[in-house]
């Protein structure tokens, strides 16, 4: 399985993710775009921002060639020690508000919660 369908797979795979719908990956698919993605994991302080900078570093150096949208899906604990607060989105928010307009503008995004990551917290991006 490519990794594009790991990820996709990861993400709709999840029980209850909130926001994100399989329209939103038909979108990506429409028009024959290339899709690219990658899972990023955090742990401890600035976890997400960690999270974040690991899927984006893993995404290959043309991913914003072309790119039209971005799904973004956060896996993350609810019922453990530290759950992931609203003030940790701050790295989310300076990433999609750094992506040109066109692309910034087709954002989806979710998040699942999964306490099976303890205090850590994961992120799968797919762009097209």
């Amino acid at each position: 399985m490519d990794m594009t369908k790991e990820v996709l797979a990861k993400i709709f795979g999840a029980a209850g993710c909130v926001e994100l719908s399989i329209g939103d990956i038909e979108s990506l698919y429409s028009e024959g775009r290339r899709l690219a993605s990658a899972v990023g994991r955090g742990n401890g302080r600035n976890r997400l921002k960690r999270a974040l900078a690991d899927a984006v570093n893993s995404l290959d150096g043309g991913w914003k060639d072309g790119c039209r949208s971005i799904i973004v899906c956060i896996f993350a604990g609810r019922d453990v020690d530290n759950p992931l607060m609203l003030d940790e989105l701050e790295p989310l928010r300076k990433f999609v508000n750094g992506l040109p307009e066109t692309v910034s503008e087709n954002v989806k995004w979710g998040i699942v919660f999964d306490d099976s990551l303890c205090d850590s917290v994961e992120i799968a991006i797919v762009v097209g």
